[in-house]
């Protein structure tokens, strides 16, 4: 059998070493063109846009939020670089959160007042808002099973799910 028809250990054919060769030089050949080609051609460049979402919240010296900004009043800087403000919405953006309350004894005598404020919380929200309520005792449990914006079902966990008092 001519050489080319030799099994390797893996059953594949193996190459006689002049063909090997031959195969070498016709790659280096070939390398030796393409190479040549691209190094004539002069380097491309390519510019991106992008629009990058800069979410802000804005207050004023004092602290306060700052409501009613308008896009005349914002600017981006970038690296010391202004950048072009191509959208600008000031709209009111969904909350998703995870409310954790500490139900331990040393908890015991705020119990109450923690529900209190869980439960302003709660009816803070608004609709596009979603939440968990978890309480920590013994161990950590978090429900509902998702996040939810039922103000109902959130109400409901505050005043039925939450451990009892731990450790």
């Amino acid at each position: 059998a001519p050489p080319s028809n030799i099994p390797d250990i893996f059953g594949r054919r193996a190459l006689s070493a002049g063909r090997l060769a031959a195969l070498g030089a016709t790659l280096d050949f070939h390398h030796g063109l393409l190479g040549a080609a691209v190094d004539q051609q002069p380097p491309t460049f390519t510019a991106a846009n992008r629009t990058v979402a800069v979410y802000a919240t804005v207050t004023d010296a004092g602290g306060r939020l700052v409501p009613d900004l308008e896009r005349t009043a914002f600017e981006i800087d970038d690296n010391g670089k202004r950048q072009e403000l191509t959208l600008f919405a000031n709209e009111i953006q969904p909350i998703t959160a995870v409310m954790l309350l500490d139900r331990s004894g040393s908890m015991r005598a705020n119990f109450d007042l923690v529900e209190e404020a869980a439960e302003q919380f709660v009816n803070a929200l608004v609709p596009a808002d979603q939440a968990r309520i978890g309480s920590f005792a013994n161990r950590i449990q978090l429900d509902p099973r998702d996040f939810t914006s039922d103000h109902d079902e959130l109400r409901r966990i505050l005043k039925t799910e939450l451990q009892p008092e731990g450790p």
